[in-house]
């Protein structure tokens, strides 16, 4: 019998997981429904609590159990490695995509100098809570005018990105030492290495997880934070003051939204009594 070859287009979907069993039975649905069917569907349970690996396993996925919570760097290197297809399609847990964006995605590869392929990120239309339309204006800046063209970027968000495997380990895998900013440290070192990554407005993922406003400032921090960098207290705060002051505020002022502006208010206070507090979950 002759063996079977990987087709070029095989994509595995790649989903790091912790603590994620309200939203990962949609998300792993919506990586089900891509219109470029996925050959894959890998789940990295990274130490999870709340059954998120049995869900994963009763939905017939191929789940790799971490015994401890170890990191993002360290789920999307394990996916990476584990990965068995040229192309990996790594998802965050609190996400869903369409179900084009494989096919669109995957159009980009043809030029062998592509290694990565992302989009944008909006709030799923059912979320209209304050702290979701906050994140959304602040961190996802969906209220701004965003290039409508496929252009190449010097920077990697992978909250819903398209990988060439080979490239990935070509640049030496995700840093599994990072618990955040490990898409930053990846993205330099593929372009280091010579590759190219290409941000594709087409391409929209749609987070629906319902935030906490102590969930929210530590995705703030972690979008907002340098891999190179230690985590300061005094200047973390004085320069999400100065943000909230500067931009938030004056944002939600604009619109009239009186509840996001007092989000805008206590965010940078409850960012640094959480580093008097829960510091931990900051440098995580």
């Amino acid at each position: 019998m002759k063996s079977q070859k990987t087709k070029p287009s095989s994509i595995t979907g790649i989903v790091p997981c912790f603590n994620s069993s309200e939203t990962l039975p949609k998300v792993i649905a919506s990586l089900r429904r891509q219109t470029l069917p996925l050959d894959d569907i890998l789940v990295i349970d990274d130490g999870s609590t709340d059954g998120s690996y049995t869900i994963a396993k009763e939905m017939r996925c191929r789940v790799i159990r971490l015994e401890k919570n170890l990191g993002r760097g360290n789920s999307r290197n394990i996916g990476i490695s584990e990965c068995r297809t040229p192309f990996a399609l790594f998802c965050d847990s609190t996400n869903i995509l369409p179900p084009h964006f494989s096919t669109l995605a995957i159009e980009h590869f043809k030029e062998p100098s592509i290694s990565a392929v992302f989009g944008r990120i909006k709030n799923h239309e059912e979320l209209t809570d304050a702290l979701s339309r906050w994140r959304g204006r602040h961190l996802f800046r969906e209220h701004l005018d965003h290039r409508k063209d496929i252009h190449e970027v010097q920077c990697l968000i992978s909250y819903a990105v398209l990988f060439r495997r080979d490239s990935v380990l070509a640049a030496g895998n995700f840093d599994p030492s990072l618990r955040k900013c490990e898409d930053q440290d990846i993205g330099e070192k593929l372009i280091k290495t010579g590759y190219k990554i290409i941000s594709d407005p087409s391409l929209v993922a749609y987070s629906i997880r319902r935030e906490t406003m102590t969930s929210l400032i530590i995705r703030f921090n972690r979008w907002f934070s340098y891999h190179q960098k230690n985590f300061r207290r005094w200047d973390a705060f004085f320069n999400t003051l100065r943000s909230s002051i500067k931009i938030f505020l004056r944002d939600d002022f604009r619109e009239k939204d009186f509840r996001l502006m007092i989000i805008s208010i206590f965010l940078p206070f409850w960012l640094l009594a959480l580093s008097f507090f829960r510091k931990e979950k900051l440098t995580d």
